[in-house]
């Protein structure tokens, strides 16, 4: 069904525009009936594909040949006369609403019906635009769908892999300081027995601790394709909130809007007051 408005001359079809209008503006504005022919025509081989197909060897063969993977999506909306017409009467409302002033009933009612035409016109420009990017986004779902089923197993391979690494060094390093512990134990051994020595004979001996190789200290592996190194990576545990400065919180402004709209009135450190705003319900 399409989306209908009012204006002095009385009931349009958003789709076709008033007529009337349109031609009573075009001297003012400086539009004439050649530049709304061109931009018809312009709107009319955007959406020629026999036309588009001919002139292009790449459309051709993608609406021919691989239309199953290929799509062709209007992506001017400002060639369309729907656009060209809505622009139109947007630009006239604007000026209309700058020069408008309610100070009786009468013209309370006049700018209620601009607010009515208001809305009724932003639904329409809102539904057209969602003609425009619903394709798109459908189709950016389906890129994102198709790609992520490639991506997230070299992610999880990426992921595994690392840890096995970093799992292979925390080994080696807590190997290394328990031999680096053990040489330790074995030089104060060795120091405790020379002593030992020198108090029963008074002879100095040096005696040589036993050594437990120490595992190499890897922070870098560098190979043929590329390198491996290890970063700091700090992360947080909250052990206690209570004792969290109040700068590191932030506050739920989508809940507590919520809370308010549904009746609560008293909220400590908040100030909660009402502000009139106009309601407008087309008929």
């Amino acid at each position: 069904m399409s989306e209908t408005g009012t204006c002095k001359h009385g009931e349009f079809d958003l789709e076709a525009g008033c007529h009337q209008c349109i031609a009573d503006r075009m001297g003012i504005e400086g539009n004439t009936p050649d530049m709304l022919r061109e931009a018809v025509e312009q709107e009319r081989k955007a959406t020629d594909y026999g036309e588009m197909a001919e002139e292009s060897t790449y459309l051709n063969e993608a609406i021919v040949t691989r239309a199953e993977n290929h799509a062709i999506i209007n992506i001017n909306p400002e060639l369309s006369p729907f656009y060209f017409k809505l622009k139109d009467e947007v630009v006239r409302i604007e000026k209309w609403a700058g020069t408008l002033q309610v100070t009786d009933p009468e013209q309370e009612k006049l700018a209620t019906n601009d607010l009515a035409l208001i809305k009724n016109l932003t639904d329409a420009i809102e539904n057209r635009r969602k003609e425009y990017t619903a394709p798109l986004n459908d189709y950016l779902k389906l890129f994102n769908d198709a790609f992520r089923k490639l991506s997230e197993p070299l992610k999880a391979a990426e992921t595994t892999t690392k840890q096995k690494i970093i799992s292979y060094q925390r080994a080696m390093a807590d190997a290394r300081r328990k031999a680096e512990e053990a040489n330790a134990i074995a030089r104060a051994e060795a120091l405790r027995k020379a002593e030992e020595i020198k108090r029963e004979t008074g002879e100095i001996v040096d005696i040589e601790p036993e050594k437990v190789d120490l595992p190499p200290a890897v922070t870098k592996v560098r190979t043929d394709l590329g390198t491996a190194s290890q970063t700091d990576n700090w992360k947080y545990e909250i052990i206690d909130i209570k004792l969290i400065p109040a700068k590191y919180f932030i506050l739920d402004e989508v809940k507590l809007g919520k809370i308010v709209r549904a009746g609560e009135r008293d909220i400590p450190g908040i100030r909660i007051y009402s502000e009139k705003t106009l309601r407008i319900t087309p008929r």
